[in-house]
């Protein structure tokens, strides 16, 4: 992968632990995720009216795509927000950012998409799952289905599925769009990620509506001045992916990204213990850090 794909993500993984810390610690829901989206718009309204006369040019395949991942996104983050109800940021964070890195390439090389992933990439894979597997547990003596069988688990496995589905579909979305040739690869991320929030909102609108708590949740953020946290969230949350959707025009192969990404797993998760006063335990350490070796294999060796 080239090292300003690289550097891309790496800039993304810190921004995304962030804004999932912020998330973690101010009311997750569907509803703060709501607030963030449509911060998100709000920021980048110029950008939109600014590409307006460029939008009849979008092809149809590209649109197909954005609202696919709009449906998907829109799952995720109602998911996430019940996953970090019910689950330690430490634990459901590395575990849902963690699955995808096996699941993505699994589904690419079913469809056939991008480049043969090496020896060195798999290996660490298999490395980071092998982390993810060890870091729920209480201790070694301890290897109980209901650390994965529960309601929180649930949750967990949904943003791991709809973190491989989007994940998958912005990847072929960006490359038909580039492929277009309507605008520079800088303005062609910023344009897409545009029409995505805008998507998001739209089905996230729903979720929040015909659910009584995230109602609730929804007018209890803006009543109570906290509007402001979901708010710094989504500029933040929507930053890091514009830098993930730059690295996806650099790098050969999705997969890639997908590993590559969950180096924010480990500052993620020892945020989660240092600022949150989380559990501390020795699977939860040596998790963290097979996923972090993983992660250097899954970058540096292809």
């Amino acid at each position: 992968m080239p090292i300003l794909a690289i550097l891309l993500i790496a800039a993304s993984a810190l921004m995304h632990a962030t804004w999932n810390l912020i998330c973690k610690s101010r009311h997750p829901s569907a509803a703060f995720f709501l607030i963030a989206t449509a911060a998100s718009i709000l920021v980048t309204l110029p950008l939109t009216l600014y590409y307006l006369p460029q939008v009849s040019r979008i092809p149809k395949t590209v649109w197909c795509f954005l609202l696919l991942t709009g449906v998907v996104q829109a799952v995720y983050y109602a998911a996430l927000g019940n996953a970090y109800r019910l689950n330690e940021i430490s634990v459901a964070y590395p575990l849902a950012k963690s699955f995808p890195v096996v699941l993505v390439p699994i589904v690419t090389m079913v469809l056939g998409l991008g480049s043969h992933l090496g020896h060195g990439a798999l290996s660490g894979m298999i490395m980071v799952c092998v982390g993810c597997v060890i870091l729920p547990m209480p201790s070694f003596r301890h290897l109980e289905l209901r650390n994965y069988w529960n309601r929180g688990f649930f949750y967990i496995a949904a943003v791991a599925l709809a973190t491989t589905g989007y994940t998958i579909i912005d990847s072929e979305g960006m490359r038909h769009f580039r492929a277009a040739g309507i605008v520079g690869p800088l303005p062609t991320a910023l344009l897409y990620l545009v029409w995505e929030n805008i998507l998001i909102e739209i089905f996230l609108i729903p979720l929040v509506w015909c659910r009584t708590r995230e109602r609730r949740m929804l007018v209890r953020l803006i009543s109570s001045g906290e509007v402001r946290y979901p708010m710094l969230s989504g500029v933040i949350c929507s930053t890091s992916y514009f830098l993930v959707l730059l690295a996806m025009l650099l790098a050969s192969n999705v997969s890639y990204i997908a590993a590559f990404r969950q180096l924010s797993i480990p500052l993620g998760a020892v945020a989660g213990i240092l600022l949150l006063k989380e559990r501390s335990t020795v699977p939860k350490l040596l998790g963290i850090f097979l996923i972090f070796l993983g992660l250097l294999l899954v970058g540096l060796w292809k």
